[in-house]
């Protein structure tokens, strides 16, 4: 089994890592900040190289992780990531990411079906944490509507899958019902602005193997 992807893949590691080792699957993780696994090109991180510039070492990542992946040939490839702009900082169109995704998965090398695109967590208008600082006792304040920007482009990648007979999996309704909440339970669900926590993460471990139908290989 492969998780393959940006820091999104790095945040989802350790509850599908829990997953395998229960159910005796072997997990690779092939993960680059800032660096989507969808094939298009990117614009260069805040702080590396010129503003406005292609983030090269991403396209080179995506050439090793394609290989390493046809290499491997696993029983299962776990797609996930956050959204990225052009190398001239203008976004994506949906069509363009759904194209750049089914590019993507159909270079894998691995049956289409072997293959879940796990969506983006939907998005707070101020960082989790920062809002549950400043409203220690009325949490509520930190709750919001789905940003319309992240519905989009999870619909995009819906479509890609469906396009190519690969898997998704919605997390919308696991963070989500008529709004967006900074606290679930007893869990404080985000690590950042764009990161699910880890402890929310681990918790929703279960769920998440159940809708990659994982279970021990034969």
């Amino acid at each position: 089994m492969v998780i393959y992807g940006d820091s999104h893949a790095a945040m989802w590691f350790k509850a599908l890592n829990l997953m395998a080792v229960i159910d005796h699957w072997k997990l690779v993780y092939l993960g680059k900040g800032d660096c989507p696994a969808n094939d298009l090109p990117y614009d260069n991180p805040t702080g590396f190289g010129a503003p406005d510039s292609t983030f090269t070492p991403c396209n080179e990542w995506h050439r090793f992780a394609i290989d390493r992946i046809r290499a491997l040939r696993p029983d299962l490839v776990v797609i996930t990531e956050e959204f990225r702009g052009r190398p001239d900082g203008a976004s994506y169109t949906h069509q363009q990411w759904t194209a750049g995704l089914e590019r993507t998965i159909r270079e894998l090398g691995v049956p289409a079906g072997e293959v879940a695109i796990v969506g983006n967590i939907p998005s707070l208008p101020e960082s989790g944490p920062q809002c549950l600082a400043r409203n220690p006792d009325r949490v509520q304040a930190c709750s919001a509507p789905l940003v319309h920007y992240v519905a989009g482009y999870n619909q995009a990648e819906e479509k890609a899958a469906a396009a190519v007979r690969a898997s998704y999996v919605d997390v919308i309704p696991w963070f989500c019902s008529s709004t967006c909440t900074a606290v679930i339970g007893r869990y404080e669900v985000y690590y950042d602005d764009y990161h699910v926590s880890e402890a929310y993460a681990q918790y929703l471990s279960a769920v998440l193997g159940q809708a990659l139908h994982m279970g021990a290989p034969t």
